[in-house]
């Protein structure tokens, strides 16, 4: 039971983890972006 627990939540952190990393990717290149238009 923790067990099957502790896998569950691993598995929500990584996904959870990859969404973040393309999230901050994504606020980078809006900046890069915004500086290059100025």
């Amino acid at each position: 039971m923790i067990i099957k627990l502790f896998c569950k939540t691993e598995i929500y952190i990584l996904l959870f983890g990859r969404k973040l990393d393309e999230f901050m990717k994504n606020i980078g290149a809006h900046k890069l972006y915004s500086k290059n238009l100025k």
